[in-house]
């Protein structure tokens, strides 16, 4: 399952029940324009967490590992989150999984380029010059290394995810990939097992 949400500009009753009080705590030190997506971000992932357990989505309890990053315990469900300061996306399957969600760039320079893509990827994406499949082949990226659990690397070129490759990174794991176009000029990415299967959902619209 795909989420992909664009918040309203105050967090609905219903949501704001479901959050614990360190998640309030925690919103309320976050600079004022990144407050509201992760609330919204936080509250939806529990209601979907909540109806896919059947179970209050107030009372799931999350563990955390070194890096702060939530995982449910013992529940069988993956998840996995990413939000821009006006959106989020929500992944959550059966298996590992990662999502990434960013804003297609207005402007990519040679030497993020040559950062970023391995040679596949350059030639997918015009050397960073189409910036939709520049976005694209960073967002699967970014998906895959948190989908692996590996967090940054030193070396993004030696990750390949490019789309027409059929041996790249993530299919050489047996796992897919989709990618999704969402509002706002913003490009979306699921990467894991069963990733053609994916249901995909708008949480909430923007009141803008």
């Amino acid at each position: 399952m795909l989420i992909y949400g664009r918040p309203y500009t105050t967090l609905t009753e219903d949501l704001w029940a479901f959050l614990s009080n360190a998640e309030r705590a925690s919103a309320q030190k976050m600079p004022a324009e990144a407050r509201n997506t992760w609330l919204w971000c936080r509250a939806t992932l529990r209601k979907c967490l909540g109806i896919k357990l059947n179970t209050d989505p107030a009372g799931i309890q999350f563990s955390y590992n070194a890096q702060g990053k939530p995982a449910l315990q013992d529940q069988g469900l993956h998840f996995n989150v990413s939000h821009t300061s006006s959106s989020f996306l929500i992944g959550i399957a059966q298996d590992p999984i990662g999502v990434d969600l960013e804003s297609i760039p207005e402007y990519i320079d040679a030497i993020t380029a040559d950062f970023v893509l391995s040679a596949p990827e350059k030639q997918y994406c015009k050397n960073g010059e189409n910036l939709p499949a520049f976005a694209q082949i960073w967002t699967r990226k970014e998906a895959f290394l948190k989908a692996i659990g590996w967090g940054l690397v030193d070396d993004l070129t030696y990750i390949n995810v490019d789309p027409c490759t059929g041996n790249n990174s993530i299919g050489q794991r047996g796992w897919g990939s989709v990618s999704i176009a969402c509002p706002g000029a913003e490009i979306g990415a699921f990467v894991g097992n069963g990733a053609a299967n994916l249901a995909f959902l708008l949480a909430c619209s923007s009141t803008t």
